[in-house]
């Protein structure tokens, strides 16, 4: 089984450095891991990811 930190290292890695690739990607990878015994912590993280990645203006 994964760890965490693998998981994460694994999603990171499937990043464009494209907001308009990367949101997408991560909204994949949210719904793959959502019922995984390590879902909440990773949702966390991808969420926090997306905020990262959205413009300022989306964020109000």
């Amino acid at each position: 089984m994964r760890t965490y930190s693998q998981i994460i290292k694994e999603i990171k890695s499937g990043l464009s450095g494209n907001p308009e690739h990367d949101i997408p990607f991560l909204q994949v990878q949210k719904a793959k891991f959502v019922m995984h015994n390590l879902g909440p912590e990773v949702l966390r993280a991808v969420d926090k990811m997306i905020l990262e990645r959205m413009p300022q203006e989306d964020k109000q």
